[in-house]
C-alpha cells in the first residue's frame, strides 16, 4: 500500500510532466502551482490537500480547455461552385509583414490599409471554363480571378467528391501562360492540426518548359489577428497556414523560383467563412538574365460600409439550413438585412433547379422552401444579397 507521502511524490511528478508538455506542446504558461517544489508538495497538511487539489484540478481543466482549442483545418474550408472571395488590395506592402509562428500570437497588421482596387476570386466548375478541355480530367473546381487592369486569371484544383477531399492544385492560365501539373500536387493535406506540414512534388509544364519543384503546406501558428478597423478590426483564434513553393522552370537556361505564402484562417469568430482573412505572398525569382526579381501582394477580406457604418453580410455564423438532410421542405434562417435576398438551387454540376427572391426585411426571419420536385441528391444552395453571398450544401433523401 501506498502511503499519503507516496501519493504526494507521485502528484508532483504528474505536475512535472503536465508543465513540461502544456509548456512544450500547447502553451506559455506561468501557472503559479507550476513553481512548486518537491519540499512543498511533500509538506501539505493532511487537512488542506483535499482543497488544494480541488484548486489543481480546476485549474487543470481550465487550462486544458485553452491548451487544445486551437483551430483543425478541415474540408469544411475547401471552396465550392458559386463562392466569391472578395478583397481589397494593400497599398503599401511594406507594412505587410508577417511575422512569427506558434501558439497563442498575436499578429498585429492593423499598419495595412486597402486600395479601391479589389481582387475578385470567382469559383466555378472547371467544365464551364475555356480550359475545360485542358484540365477538366483533373480538376473539379476553377478560381477566376478578376482585378482590374489585368485580364482573368485562372487556379484550378481538385478537392475530390462533394468537395469533401484534400485540395490539390492541378494548374494556372495566366494571360498567354498555362502551366499543367497533370495529376497535381498537394496543397492542403486534410485534416491539418497545428505543427503539421504536408510536401508533394511540383512537376509540370507549360508547353515551351519543364517546370520541378517541392511545395509544402505547414500550420505553423495559431493566435489573434488585427487588422485596422475597416477590415475588421480584431480576430480571435484564427489559423495560420504557411505554403512554401522552390521550383525551377527549365527552358534550357533555367529560371529558379521561391515563393512564400501565409493565409490566415477565420475559424470562431462572429464573422466566420471559409475565406482567408488576410493573404500575404512574397515570390523571388531569378530570371533568364540572371536577374533577381521580386514580387509582393497582400490582401485583405472586403467588408463593405454604407454611410461610415459597417452593413451585416451573410456569413456561416447567420445564416443556416435545416433539416439537412431533408426529405421535401428545408428552412432557411437569415439575419435582418436591408436587401433583398436571391436563393438559388443548383444540382452537383452546376445546372440551376430552382430560383426564390425574398424581399428585404430588417428582422431576423426563417423562410421555409418546398423541394419536393427535386430528385434525392446533394444541392448547392446559393444565398445572395447586396455586398456577399454564401453557398450551403444541402442534401434530399
Amino acid at each position: 500500500m501506498w502511503d499519503e507521502r507516496h501519493l504526494r511524490l507521485g502528484e508532483w511528478f504528474f505536475y512535472q510532466f503536465l508543465k513540461h508538455f502544456l509548456t512544450n506542446h500547447c502553451l506559455k504558461t506561468s501557472i503559479d502551482f507550476f513553481a512548486l517544489n518537491i519540499e512543498d508538495v511533500l509538506s501539505w497538511p493532511t487537512k488542506s490537500n483535499k482543497r488544494m487539489k480541488k484548486v489543481i484540478v480546476l485549474q487543470l481543466v481550465l487550462i486544458s480547455l485553452t491548451a487544445f482549442s486551437q483551430p483543425v483545418i478541415t474540408t469544411s474550408y475547401n471552396p465550392i461552385y458559386g463562392d466569391i472571395y472578395v478583397y481589397k488590395i494593400v497599398d503599401d506592402t511594406s507594412t505587410a509583414q508577417h511575422g512569427q509562428a506558434g501558439a497563442g500570437v498575436v499578429w498585429n497588421l492593423a499598419a495595412m490599409h486597402g486600395q479601391l482596387t479589389t481582387r475578385q476570386y470567382n469559383w466555378k466548375q472547371t467544365a464551364l471554363t475555356n480550359d475545360a478541355a485542358i484540365f477538366g480530367a483533373n480538376s473539379n473546381i476553377a478560381a477566376e480571378i478578376i482585378q482590374n487592369g489585368f485580364s482573368a486569371r485562372y487556379e484550378y484544383y481538385n478537392n475530390g467528391s462533394s468537395f469533401l477531399g484534400d485540395l490539390r492544385k492541378i494548374g494556372t492560365h495566366v494571360d498567354l501562360s498555362i502551366t499543367n501539373f497533370g495529376g497535381g500536387f498537394m496543397s492542403i493535406d486534410y485534416p491539418l492540426s497545428y505543427g503539421q506540414s504536408c510536401t508533394d512534388s511540383m512537376i509540370g509544364s507549360t508547353g515551351v518548359a519543364y517546370v520541378n519543384g517541392r511545395s509544402t503546406t505547414t500550420y505553423d501558428g495559431y493566435g489573434t489577428l488585427q487588422l485596422e478597423a475597416q477590415s475588421g478590426g480584431n480576430f480571435a483564434n484564427v489559423a495560420r497556414l504557411k505554403i512554401v513553393e522552390d521550383y525551377i522552370v527549365n527552358y534550357g537556361p533555367i529560371e529558379t523560383h521561391h515563393v512564400e505564402t501565409y493565409y490566415w484562417m477565420d475559424h470562431t469568430t462572429a464573422n466566420m467563412t471559409k475565406q482567408p482573412i488576410a493573404i500575404i505572398m512574397t515570390h523571388d525569382w531569378v530570371d533568364l538574365n540572371g536577374t533577381t526579381q521580386r514580387e509582393k501582394i497582400a490582401l485583405m477580406r472586403q467588408i463593405l460600409f454604407q454611410n461610415s457604418v459597417p452593413q451585416l453580410s451573410l456569413n456561416e455564423s447567420n445564416v443556416s439550413l435545416f433539416p439537412n438532410p431533408f426529405e421535401n421542405k428545408v428552412s432557411i434562417a437569415l439575419p435582418g438585412m436591408n436587401s433583398f435576398i436571391n436563393i438559388e438551387i443548383s444540382d452537383i454540376t452546376g445546372r440551376q433547379v430552382k430560383n426564390i427572391l425574398l424581399e428585404k426585411s430588417m428582422a431576423n426571419r426563417v423562410e421555409e422552401i418546398n423541394l419536393n420536385d427535386l430528385n434525392e441528391g446533394l444541392y448547392l444552395a446559393k444565398i445572395s444579397a447586396d455586398g456577399g453571398s454564401i453557398v450551403k450544401r444541402i442534401v434530399k433523401n
